[in-house]
């Protein structure tokens, strides 16, 4: 699959035309036809806004993964970062930290359910 083929893929997901999108991201309006006319492929500059106004890895674009799984937030990657550059004992207090949070929220969920059925 081209770069073409995956940007006319993502812009029919989002209803998004190349109009708005080139407008958006300030790429020339005939760029999308000059890529596939001549075989080529955007620069690096433009490959990483398409990537980030997508939310898709630039190898995604480019054909090399047919994962278009989102990129990492930037709270997931702080909160990676963090984990990472601790010790095993905060390593361990994130992972418990995590776990109540969800456990937490769960259990709202559960209480917010079963108050439907009551009254």
């Amino acid at each position: 699959m081209t770069v073409n083929d995956r940007l006319k893929a993502l812009m029919q997901e989002k209803n998004i035309k190349w109009k708005d999108l080139s407008e958006n991201l300030k790429i020339g309006k005939n760029q999308f036809n000059y890529w596939a006319e001549k075989d080529t492929l955007p620069d690096g500059k433009t490959l990483i806004k398409l990537s980030r106004y997508f939310g898709v890895s630039v190898d995604y674009l480019l054909g090399l993964t047919d994962s278009s799984a989102p990129l990492i937030s930037k709270q997931e990657k702080t909160l990676l970062t963090m984990f990472r550059e601790t010790n095993e004992e905060g390593k361990f207090r994130i992972i418990q930290a995590v776990m109540n949070i969800r456990d937490d929220m769960q259990k709202k969920n559960i209480a917010a359910t079963a108050s439907d059925f009551v009254g």
